[in-house]
């Protein structure tokens, strides 16, 4: 793919080695949950990588590098894979998926940061912002019509936003926006925030990002949103 950067490239090239995997880029024009602009892909044989076909520069630049991550740390980093014990609905795939990204890019950000790329997408603090406003106005996420799936995007939008306050280093324009949002969050939607800071104690008592940690979060993270009996966790040779 031409446009990829230089330091993009190198970190393809290190993943790859390390991984004994070819990473594959696809363009797609559709991700699954809407907004979506990138995504990683269980494959047997590679690590695949779908991104919208309206991403470029940074912001190309930054999916990729997260997405990949997401091979690197389950074919060759020990985190736990997540396969179904049987088809799961269209409900249950989601659900579970927003949990893993959820729980998994706090682990998949500390590598990329450490790599030298961006902590953030170009636009993800303007969009902090806007989602603020939502928050404030009782409409966050108000086009999702199932209350379900409702609540676990928005814990996914708090937790990731609280991550990078808890263990990372953010500028200090940014660290603002971040807690300015929890703290909305959690004086507008107290029963969510109740639910939040029981995954938060569950991260706090474990290294997420070690193998170890990570796999009692996710078990312990599963169980609590009462999707554990539907999957196994297991790690790659």
């Amino acid at each position: 793919m031409a446009e990829l950067s230089e330091r993009l490239q190198r970190y393809i090239k290190k993943v790859e080695e390390e991984t004994g995997r070819r990473v594959l880029i696809e363009r797609s024009g559709d991700l699954g949950l809407s907004g979506m602009a990138s995504g990683f892909v269980e494959d047997p044989e590679n690590i695949l990588v779908r991104i919208s076909t309206e991403l470029s520069g940074l912001n190309l630049e930054h999916s990729v590098a997260h997405e990949i991550t997401h091979g690197l740390l389950r074919y060759k980093r020990g985190f736990p894979r997540v396969a179904p014990r049987r088809p799961l609905s269209e409900k249950e795939a989601v659900s579970v998926g927003i949990l893993c990204s959820m729980l998994e890019d706090i682990a998949v950000s500390k590598i990329t940061s450490d790599e030298g790329f961006s902590l953030f997408s170009h636009n993800y603090i303007e969009t902090v912002q806007k989602e603020e406003a939502d928050v404030k106005n009782g409409r966050y996420f108000s086009s999702v019509g199932s209350a379900d799936l409702r609540e676990k995007l928005m814990l996914s939008r708090y937790i990731t936003a609280w991550g990078f306050v808890q263990h990372f280093n953010p500028d200090i324009r940014s660290k603002e926006v971040l807690e300015r949002f929890l703290g909305s969050f959690e004086d507008n939607y107290p029963e969510e925030s109740r639910m939040a800071g029981r995954i938060k104690d569950i991260i706090g008592k474990n290294d997420i990002f070690s193998p170890k940690g990570y796999h009692e979060i996710i078990r312990r993270c599963l169980k609590l949103w009462g999707l554990y009996d539907l999957v196994e966790l297991w790690v790659a040779e």
